[in-house]
């Protein structure tokens, strides 16, 4: 259930992605855009980390979250207004298109999750 609240709640902010697990893995593209988006998320309280070459290749950096059992409802929620807001606030949030996860929407965000990353830092 958690799950599906965080991935309905991306893909109506305009996120594209493709799982249906509890891991979310959000295609950002370019490692320099990746890194700045997992810094924006920390310092909005959000653990997700940036996974970058060598473990993915080049131009395919990516934020990856996990849904866990002890989020609240009340977190995703909160996690959903940051990864909503992070479109708004970062640079190159706004024309990354994800590549092979389908056809961009209306701005071409980055597949991205929520405040429910991997661990909420409060």
């Amino acid at each position: 259930e958690k799950v599906e609240i965080l991935s309905l709640g991306l893909k109506q902010i305009g996120y594209n992605f493709s799982s249906t697990t509890h891991i979310i893995p959000i295609i950002i593209g370019k490692e320099k855009i990746a890194l700045e988006f997992g810094k924006y998320l920390f310092r909005k309280g959000i653990y997700a980390q940036p996974i970058r070459y060598p473990t993915v290749p080049h131009n395919k950096a990516r934020i990856r979250i996990s849904v866990t059992a002890w989020l609240s409802k009340n977190q995703i929620e909160n996690a959903l207004d940051v990864f909503e807001s992070a479109v708004e606030n970062l640079d190159g949030l706004d024309y990354v298109n994800p590549p092979n996860i389908g056809e961009p929407t209306k701005k071409a965000i980055p597949t991205v999750a929520p405040k429910i990353m991997t661990t909420m830092i409060n």
